[in-house]
């Protein structure tokens, strides 16, 4: 079917009418709506996903972001992103049970968390795969640690939103 070039024009012409008109009032002598009272609409995250903020503990700068997702009835997958690390570090990092502060326990196969290698920027990002699914009732925080030697500093930490 050929579409002759007047009526493209009228069609374009039509459109863009229709999309600059957000600045003109029209006139109406209909009765005014009734407000419909709005509802916050609450940001959803996936089931079986936690996020963690990473603060810095006292003296030191490290900080970031975590989260956690299951992957099914027994595997969890934990992400983590920090930054103001020294350059070329290597971070040790893991989930333990408790709150931060409590050295609980570390939660899965501590081989499982391969450590975070900070960039000449001070910045680096891991993944560990863990064969854990976490209770949703339990405390659970995330620690990192100043370095392979230095396990008992822990320069970051976060705990787990079960929220």
């Amino acid at each position: 079917m050929k579409t002759s070039g007047l009526t493209l024009i009228a069609i374009a012409l039509g459109l863009a009418a229709c999309a600059t008109r957000t600045d003109t009032q029209v006139a109406t002598t209909a009765e005014p709506e009734t407000p419909v009272e709005e509802t916050p609409v609450e940001t959803e995250r996936a089931p079986g996903s936690l996020d963690i903020v990473v603060a810095p503990n006292a003296g030191f700068e490290v900080e970031g972001e975590a989260g956690v997702r299951e992957l099914d009835d027994q595997r969890s997958s934990v992400t983590i992103e920090i930054r103001g690390a020294a350059s070329n570090a290597m971070l040790p990092w893991h989930v333990h049970e408790g709150v931060c502060g409590s050295g609980g326990a570390i939660v899965g196969d501590a081989s499982a968390y391969p450590p975070l290698a900070a960039g000449l920027d001070g910045t680096a990002s891991a993944e560990a795969v863990i064969d854990v699914s976490l209770d949703p009732a339990a405390d659970y925080h995330i620690n990192v640690h100043e370095s392979p030697s230095e396990m008992d500093t822990v320069v970051a930490c976060g705990d787990l939103n079960q929220g």
